[in-house]
């Protein structure tokens, strides 16, 4: 029986890394537009947009400025959150799950999907994703860059500067979890201003495009809706050890293999 040369061996290995970073980049990337209101990357707006402040009303501007205000605190709070997402079933036909860890400006997101564990991390303003290879035990974390170079502490930023686009709602919707419940929907007023002319709006929507985010009283992340899905809180704890927040191994770049 020929034996696999040395070569091939590192080829395949290198080639399995490579898929396991693809994999968490899209995961982070769906991740990132669903629940951590990166809602400038979908709703961010045309730069050559006409977001004239005079279509902006006083009660759109005092509703965004108290989801810019519970977003950041938000940050800040100390919890570990489990959450189930719900998908469209013309998408797909089961569920995922996700766990979130909060503490002190540091934060853990564990994503269960199917057959992949995955782990990202923010830490001191750096984004990393860690995750196992399918036939092996070994976890291989990737720096996957500076959050501000990501986009993932702009999107606030990018709606505010286009925020004529946009009609954004704010309810309170009963409890979840016990909880009450304060949500903010964020509305897109005109699809070819806030996308640009390029771009058609979703299939069977028109311009009616929406993506809600529910938090608690003191700003916990207890529900988030877009059209293609629902993720909602199911089980929540209000300690976190600094241990959830320490790498698994040593990270890597994108493009190295350890």
């Amino acid at each position: 029986m020929k034996k696999k040369s040395a070569s091939k061996d590192n080829r395949d290995n290198n080639g399995k890394i490579r898929n396991l970073a693809v994999i968490i980049i899209i995961i982070v990337v769906a991740l990132l537009v669903l629940f951590l209101l990166p809602l400038g990357s979908l709703f961010g707006g045309n730069n050559e947009s006409n977001a004239n402040s005079s279509l902006v009303n006083d009660q759109n501007r005092a509703n965004f400025d108290e989801l810019k205000l519970i977003s950041e605190n938000s940050q800040y709070l100390e919890y570990k959150a489990d959450y189930i997402i719900i998908f469209d079933p013309q998408i797909r036909n089961d569920n995922s799950s996700q766990t979130y860890y909060s503490k002190s400006g540091k934060f853990r997101i564990d994503m269960n999907d199917r057959n992949s564990s995955l782990q990202m991390y923010k830490l001191k303003g750096i984004i990393y994703a860690c995750g196992k290879n399918t036939d092996s035990e070994n976890t291989t974390c990737y720096i996957l860059g500076n959050e501000t170079d990501l986009g993932a502490d702009s999107s606030l930023s990018d709606i505010e500067k286009n925020l004529g686009n946009y009609d954004i709602l704010v309810s309170d919707s009963g409890t979840i979890l016990g909880m009450d419940a304060r949500c903010f929907t964020i509305r897109v007023k005109s699809f070819e201003n806030a996308f640009g002319s390029s771009y058609a709006p979703p299939s069977g929507n028109g311009s009616d495009i929406s993506i809600e985010n529910c938090f608690s009283e003191e700003g916990i992340p207890l529900k988030a809706s877009s059209p293609f899905s629902t993720m909602r809180i199911t089980n929540l704890s209000r300690s976190v050890s600094d241990g959830i927040f320490e790498l698994p191994s040593k990270p890597i770049g994108i493009n190295e293999t350890g």
